[in-house]
């Protein structure tokens, strides 16, 4: 079991099977010192959200919507990340050594 917390109040803001994340909506959440590695997020949408510490290495992250995110040291290193929406994203400190990222999702 997976569960998400409000950064602020810690509650649980969503409890579920790994299996069951591909397409989960939650929006304006704040998350720090989560690992989500090797898990397939396809289709998460985590916009508006803040995100620090987050591991997300070998996370599969296909058509992942994380626009207007707030992102300190994250990590995406051999993520799947084809498809992904992160426009308006703010990105401190990120690594995305052999990450998969087409350049429309870096606004090129």
């Amino acid at each position: 079991m997976i569960e998400i917390r409000d950064g602020v109040t810690g509650d649980v803001l969503l409890a579920v099977e790994a299996a069951d994340l591909p397409g989960q909506e939650r929006r304006s959440v704040r998350l720090t010192n989560g690992e989500f590695a090797d898990l397939d997020l396809s289709r998460v949408v985590l916009s508006y959200s803040s995100l620090r510490q987050m591991n997300f290495r070998k996370a599969r992250l296909s058509d992942a919507t994380l626009n207007n995110t707030f992102m300190v040291d994250v990590c995406f290193e051999d993520a799947i990340m084809d498809g992904v929406d992160l426009s308006e994203a703010t990105i401190m400190e990120g690594t995305f050594r052999r990450a998969i990222v087409h350049r429309e999702a870096l606004g090129m």
